[in-house]
């Protein structure tokens, strides 16, 4: 019997880190990073009392134990990063607690949402129903559009009541033959209007019980309730029982929009973290002018990381709720043409 070749230690320990690194998801590593290097300036602002000049001649002078260590330290960190991915997207929805304080600001932020809706609505069917008031003109002229159904028209479009006079033909007729056009006949800085209003509605879910704390958390359940699951079926049961068996475009565009959010979501938490690090970092500074807008500058600069961070992962989750779509026209599809091939 052969002996098993001798293995080169190179090439186990570098396996050995592949099998470690392989673990580690990508957009861990971002946020990890920021985290190290987040301490590494707000612990050198200690030491120089909010000196910026002398902080980065610290750093600069680094050497390759430090660099070492803080490899070390960002590898560390991303383990946690990670394990903390999905709670920090369910938090940033609004999965909050029900009790105590948490529960009373999550029902509070609901209430606002909700009301921000209602406003959204109300300004929508203003918006609209001047709109086809300037698309009057047109469709009676072009089209021969009479008042009966040009009123079957409005109510459709504005949500309004329909009137007791209009019959079923004027509303059929309305909403196959008007619906579709009616915009080509309206002014079109109205139409804009209503389609900015529009894509604001987009973001709210379609039923009031639905809204939650947050607007990231409303974005995204406005995606599933445009995916029109199942009541028992949860986003997540059917990203996993579908993904698998999208076109290779629409999965790649999902799992790109997904890690992004996970990207975006994680640093929220470490901008967040590095206000009140640097609050507390300020506190030591002395009482002179440059340490004093140092700390001004540097706390505003993480806030407003955190808030772009935010923005960056609300405008993520809209391009998810696209892709989630796109599974589900794409499986809707598919079942039919399987049934109709079905001997």
């Amino acid at each position: 019997m052969s002996e098993d070749p001798v293995k080169d230690p190179k090439e186990s320990f570098s396996q050995f880190l592949a099998r470690v690194f392989d673990q580690l998801s990508i957009t861990a590593w971002l946020p990890a990073m920021m985290v190290v290097a987040v301490a590494l300036l707000l612990s050198q602002l200690a030491r120089a009392d909010g000196s910026l000049t002398e902080a980065f001649d610290s750093i600069g002078k680094i050497g390759i134990a430090g660099l070492v260590f803080l490899v070390a330290a960002v590898v560390l960190t991303t383990m946690f990063t990670q394990a903390f991915e999905f709670g920090a997207i369910r938090t940033l929805e609004g999965y909050w607690l029900p009790t105590g304080v948490v529960g009373w600001l999550a029902r509070r932020r609901c209430h606002s949402h909700a009301v921000a809706k209602e406003q959204l609505q109300e300004r929508r069917g203003k918006a609209v129903t001047v709109a086809v008031q300037s698309a009057k003109d047109g469709l009676r002229a072009k089209h021969g559009v009479g008042s009966a159904r040009f009123d079957a028209l409005e109510s459709i479009v504005a949500n309004l009541r329909t009137p007791d006079t209009t019959s079923d033909e004027d509303l059929d007729f309305a909403e196959t033959e008007l619906v579709p056009i009616w915009k080509a006949y309206a002014d079109p800085p109205l139409i804009a209007w209503v389609d900015g209003l529009d894509r604001l509605l987009e973001d709210f879910p379609k039923h009031p019980h639905r809204i939650l704390p947050t607007r990231l958390g409303n974005v995204m359940r406005a995606a599933e309730d445009r995916l029109r699951v199942s009541p028992t079926e949860r986003l997540e049961n059917f990203v996993l029982h579908r993904l698998d068996n999208a076109p290779f475009t629409i999965a790649r565009n999902y799992r790109e929009q997904r890690r992004r959010l996970d990207l975006y979501c994680g640093l929220v938490f470490v901008f967040i973290a590095a206000v009140a690090g640097a609050v507390g970092v300020a506190l030591t500074f002395p009482p002179e002018p440059e340490p004093v807008m140092v700390a001004i500058a540097i706390t505003g600069l993480f806030a407003l990381l955190a808030m772009v961070s935010y923005r960056a992962a609300t405008a993520t989750a809209r391009k998810l709720g696209y892709a989630l779509v796109a599974i589900k026209a794409d499986q809707d599809e598919r079942i039919p043409a399987a049934g109709a091939a079905a001997p």
